[in-house]
């Protein structure tokens, strides 16, 4: 089933490519609204791109990626989030979406005690900002499944990427990758730019 979505605002959609490389575009609204996105059945993989007239379309553009509404919010932070927590989901929201226009998928969040598998930003986010510091870890999967047991999600070869909350613009406080960074990982992380991605 083929669904077109046509957005009158600021916004970022994953994409994959013909070729099978995926990233984040960004629609930015101009004078004549009507971009249409004809996709999978969702939004969230569009397959076809129409641009009119007005509208520009450019690929990974810092600031742009939707941060989701986090449920654990609503019970820490009734009267709503500070300015402070506020940036550091947009960084986080952003720094996500960037590692995966990479090529790399979710795997877990380990918050010192415990390995939870995760596989959408907003099950990351949800249990990220439940911390005082946690390790959001990636992976490329290799045809492997998610959801096994803890002592098979520590074996899995992930990249763990230290968030230290409360620090703003320097939440993300280290990661780890490969000496020869064969896939590439540490390449993509020294791109990320906090504050260019809040």
């Amino acid at each position: 089933m083929t669904t077109a979505y046509t957005h009158r605002f600021s916004d970022a959609i994953a994409y994959v490519d013909e070729d099978g490389t995926t990233g984040i575009m960004n629609i930015v609204y101009g004078a004549t609204p009507g971009l249409k996105i004809t996709g999978n059945g969702t939004c969230q993989h569009p397959l076809t791109a129409v641009v009119e007239p007005g509208w520009t379309l450019t690929k990974n553009e810092p600031g742009t990626t939707t941060v989701p509404d986090l449920d654990i919010d609503k019970v820490l932070h009734p009267k709503g989030v500070f300015a402070r927590g506020k940036f550091e989901r947009r960084i986080v929201a952003n720094l996500i979406a960037h590692v995966e226009a990479a090529g790399f998928e979710l795997h877990s969040v380990n918050d010192g005690d415990e390995i939870t598998p995760v596989s959408t930003m907003k099950e990351a986010m949800e249990l990220i900002f439940n911390f005082d510091e946690a390790s959001l870890r990636f992976w490329k999967p290799d045809g492997k499944t998610k959801g096994r047991s803890q002592r098979a999600l520590m074996a899995d070869p992930w990249h763990g990427i230290l968030l230290v909350l409360d620090n703003g613009a320097d939440i993300v406080s280290d990661w780890n990758y490969y000496a020869d960074d064969h896939d590439g990982f540490n390449a993509a992380m020294d791109k990320f730019d906090a504050k260019k991605f809040a």
